[in-house]
């Protein structure tokens, strides 16, 4: 359990709030807090890979009226499902790069349909890359 009082706010890693901790909502203060826990708890790496989706998931539901307690059991719960999230999401976009060139190929679509089909590939392409890239680097 990490004592919120006492939590170095990691500002070397990231400036993103000059005036402390927050909660409640997804912003600076949220963003310090949720760097600030991971940076605690993981790597600095894995801290600044996922602070912000553990903002988003866990620091902004948090009530800033009230108090509350945050388990490293629990941090640990949220985490590997952030981290699954991510290598199913490059699953995801397998799949949709794969659905994507069966319709390409079955249906007579005119040029413009044709390109916009092949742009929404390439993206989904891309962002498979971006994510493999850093699965295996990161």
């Amino acid at each position: 359990m990490v004592n919120f009082e006492n939590l170095p706010p990691r500002n070397d890693l990231r400036n993103h709030s000059l005036d402390g901790f927050s909660c409640g909502y997804n912003g600076s203060g949220p963003s310090q807090l949720a760097l600030a826990i991971l940076a605690y708890e993981y790597s600095d790496v894995d801290a600044l890979k996922y602070y912000q989706q553990f903002r988003s998931v866990v620091i902004a539901g948090l009530s800033p009226d009230e108090k509350w307690i945050l388990r490293s059991v629990d941090i640990e719960k949220v985490m590997r499902r952030l981290k699954m999230t991510k290598y199913n999401r490059l699953s995801e976009l397998r799949q949709q790069v794969e659905i994507l060139q069966r319709i390409v190929v079955r249906l007579p679509i005119g040029q413009e349909m044709y390109l916009a089909v092949h742009g929404a590939m390439d993206e989904a392409r891309q962002e498979q890359d971006r994510i493999f890239y850093r699965k295996e680097n990161g």
